[in-house]
């Protein structure tokens, strides 16, 4: 369940998976609609989306490595493993190369225990609210990456413009965010 993103599925196919079942991302579109956080949209349209978006970054993933058929990308273990230590690697992922040695199984137990504990606490007074956790959030004085507030916004008013202004405000403001993202790289 916990596979959500791009690169998860890049990664499991990779080494061998021939299905990823993403269900926790399912249940929370299902659960973004149902409390109304998203609207303008069906559930079933918005899994047919999240799985449209994510299978066509997975081939994109392929055709950055030179691969040109998911066939020849399952199980092709062409990656490296950072942060990992080297007996996780051996043991878990075999003939995967690791020059920057890292955590091994007992950090990653510790880190799903301590996130499992946070999510379903034993006691009934713990607090009910989950850390935000952090991977992509942005922050001024982080780490710069192409996806910032104002490129985000960009591609989010973009992709919900309706009816006639998609050609008018929606394709031009979707102009902008690429304007801006393209600027980035340079």
């Amino acid at each position: 369940g916990e596979p959500r993103e791009v690169h998860h599925f890049a990664l499991l196919i990779g080494y061998g998976a021939t299905a990823v079942n993403p269900y926790m991302a399912y249940e929370t579109l299902y659960d973004m609609i149902d409390q109304g956080l998203v609207t303008d949209i069906v559930y079933d349209k918005a899994k047919y989306n999240y799985i449209k978006a994510a299978s066509k970054g997975v081939i994109k993933v392929c055709s950055k490595m030179g691969i040109s058929t998911l066939q020849s990308y399952c199980g092709a273990q062409i990656f490296e493993a950072l942060g990992l230590s080297q007996e996780l690697v051996d043991k878990y992922f075999t003939w995967t190369p690791t020059r920057i040695q890292g955590i091994g199984l007992r950090e990653i137990y510790h880190e799903v225990r301590r996130r499992h504990q946070r999510a379903y606490p034993e006691r009934d007074d713990a607090p009910g609210v989950l850390v935000p956790g952090g991977d992509y959030q942005w922050r001024a004085e982080g780490e710069r990456h192409l996806f910032t507030p104002i490129t985000i916004h960009k591609l989010q008013a973009a992709v919900r413009t309706r009816g006639d202004e998609i050609w008018n405000r929606g394709f031009k403001t979707f102009k902008e965010y690429s304007a801006l993202v393209n600027a980035q790289e340079e």
